[in-house]
């Protein structure tokens, strides 16, 4: 059974609302004028409109840029199932500019996720639906807090050119000048890029994934596990990884998602080429090659086994994930809190070094003289990467889990 879903933008230039849906549908349709201070409601029209999948526009008794504000409420056999507020002016009859997001992360998708909590604070805020321009369009799909998804190619200011004008105020987010990204919440530096700071429940990411694509032969309960190569400190290992699966597979089926992506000219994720006798690797698999199906198989299993990549960003995004969290040289602290709470249905697993040398400011003045980002690839503590866990240690967590 399909999911009903509805995306609703309204466009004061053309004076039309637009609405889709995603199944066909028989539904009423209120239109009223709404004030967001008073929250009086006087209706503007009404009718009854056939949905066949396409985009249908409507328009009112009133021209839009006439309202404060507008409330649409949507019926299937009088029971109410989608309602709508747009918020266009203020209580002194000023115009609400239209909001607009630039995303600036060129290549990170845990860091385009970061971004989601002050979308919808700001979609909430303004009682809009935003505009986003970003070079990760697969990060926000189904975003019900975004009218249009925007992708940057190479024409960044030809994008921009369009929304330079009043009617538009534009945000810039993931602006890291002179910030040492390893030791900031990207989740709030997003939020300061737009002038305030979130609160501690409106941390949570989110992700909104298309209709799972049944897998054939995915097992019933198993373990799923990103044996990503990237950084070295961020890359555990063919040799780890198959000890793990080696000892863990005795006990449930293992699962592998991942595939070779190429970000830019220094770095191309890979993964580790692991062997998996009790399970299904799907490893640069189509079945798996979409966020929406990697969110779908991490959400299905018992626990999903990561470092610090993209994927483990993703997982965040469902706090009923469960997932077990490989340390690494990078400090994870702010991605691990969920809910509120550290570590919250998250199992950190940690080697013997807790230093955290590529995030730890005491350690960056002992070795460069200030706290300006360190190199990737290297241990500044000359140890062969004792922060990562052993294969024996993963493997305990995850039975005893």
């Amino acid at each position: 059974m399909i999911k009903l879903s509805f995306q609703i933008r309204c466009d004061i230039n053309q004076n039309k609302i637009f609405i889709n849906c995603n199944d066909i549908l028989k539904a009423d349709i209120y239109f009223y004028e709404w004030n967001s201070i008073t929250n009086n409601l006087s209706l503007l029209y009404n009718t009854i409109s056939y949905f066949d999948n396409n985009e249908m526009w409507y328009s009112t008794t009133k021209n839009l840029n006439e309202l404060k504000g507008l409330k649409i409420e949507i019926l299937y056999n009088d029971i109410k199932i989608k309602e709508e507020f747009f918020n266009f002016k203020t209580i002194n009859n000023q115009k609400i500019k239209k909001q607009i997001i630039v995303a600036h992360s060129k290549t990170g998708i845990g860091d385009n996720l970061a971004a989601t909590p002050i979308i919808k604070k700001l979609s909430e805020i303004y009682n809009q639906k935003l505009i986003l321009l970003t070079y990760i369009p697969s990060a926000f799909i189904n975003n019900p807090y975004l009218e249009e998804i925007i992708p940057i190619q190479s024409n960044l200011e030809t994008l921009l050119s369009k929304y330079s004008t009043d009617e538009y105020h534009i945000n810039n987010i993931f602006d890291i000048m002179n910030t040492n990204w390893r030791m900031v919440d990207h989740k709030q530096l997003c939020a300061y890029n737009v002038g305030f700071q979130l609160r501690q429940d409106e941390l949570d990411m989110q992700f909104y994934p298309d209709t799972y694509e049944p897998i054939e032969n995915l097992p019933e309960r198993f373990i799923c596990i990103n044996p990503s190569e990237t950084e070295p400190e961020r890359t555990w290992g063919y040799k780890n990884w198959q000890k793990f699966i080696d000892l863990i597979q005795e006990h449930i089926p293992v699962v592998a998602i991942g595939k070779e992506t190429y970000l830019d000219p220094n770095l191309t994720k890979k993964f580790s080429n692991i062997q998996i006798k009790n399970g299904l690797n799907l490893l640069n698999h189509p079945s798996q090659n979409t966020l929406s199906q990697a969110y779908h198989i991490i959400n299905k299993s018992e626990t999903f086994v990561t470092m610090n990549n993209g994927l483990y960003i993703l997982a965040l995004c469902n706090t009923e994930n469960h997932i077990t969290e490989l340390s690494t040289s990078w400090n994870t602290h702010y991605y691990r809190i969920r809910k509120g709470l550290e570590n919250y249905n998250l199992d950190y697993v940690r080697g013997t070094c807790h230093a955290e040398c590529l995030a730890n400011p005491n350690l960056n003045v002992d070795i460069i003289g200030s706290i300006e980002i360190l190199k990737s690839g290297n241990c500044y503590l000359g140890k062969p990467y004792n922060c990562h866990p052993t294969p024996e240690q993963v493997y305990e967590s995850v039975k005893n889990n």
